[in-house]
């Protein structure tokens, strides 16, 4: 993704959000 591409849907948490984050090493 691109930092500047990357948008966050309203349903991300209902999309596997916790490994997701892992993916990309982010906590939230």
């Amino acid at each position: 993704f691109m930092a500047g591409q990357f948008s966050v849907p309203d349903d991300f948490d209902r999309m596997g959000g916790e490994e997701i984050e892992q993916l990309f090493g982010v906590n939230t």
